[in-house]
């Protein structure tokens, strides 16, 4: 069914692939041509009739690439400068310059800063209650809740047959920490 959606494309010569022609499957009718170019066939814009015989859609792009080097960082995800003159034997170009483009710059976001520092235990607590487990254990617990002291880092885990059971932990752990 998707084989017969897909157009075909004939080459001139299979020795010389220096340009295709793309016909619709079911009337052979030319619905896009191009030229074979640095290891790519490059679509040309001028055939308009393309769009009408393709039932999906379709988005055709058309970059020009002149530099060898600045192609391969472009084939190879943008790949970086110092992993690019790694592979430099093996792309086998004579220009080899650095290419600088913002897509390079893989950036981390910076973390954002505690607004609260606690000097003592018992300062700031953080607690969580676990979602249901996929298996329930062997003595029927589903959940649990976990509490974590943000000064001494000390985590405490109470398991739950049920959530509503954390109404009950909650003021044990109080009283825990008040004693």
């Amino acid at each position: 069914m998707l084989q017969s959606q897909l157009p075909a494309i004939k080459s001139d010569s299979p020795a010389l692939n220096s340009f295709y022609l793309a016909e619709e499957m079911s009337t052979l009718r030319m619905i896009g041509k191009g030229k074979f170019c640095d290891g790519l066939y490059l679509l040309e814009s001028s055939v308009a009739s393309y769009s009408a015989a393709i039932s999906f859609p379709t988005i055709v792009t058309h970059v020009t690439v002149r530099d060898p080097t600045t192609l391969w960082h472009a084939r190879l995800d943008h790949l970086s400068h110092h992993h690019l003159l790694a592979l430099k034997s093996f792309l086998h170009t004579a220009v080899f310059q650095s290419p600088h483009n913002d897509s390079c710059k893989k950036r981390r976001l910076p973390f954002t800063s505690h607004s609260h520092l606690s000097v003592a235990a018992f300062d700031l607590v953080h607690a969580y209650i676990w979602a249901s487990f996929a298996t329930v254990s062997h003595t029927g617990y589903s959940y649990f809740l976990s509490i974590v002291d943000d000064y001494t880092c000390y985590t405490w885990v109470y398991l739950l047959r049920k959530k509503s059971n954390v109404l009950q932990i909650v003021p044990q752990f109080f009283h825990l920490v008040q004693t």
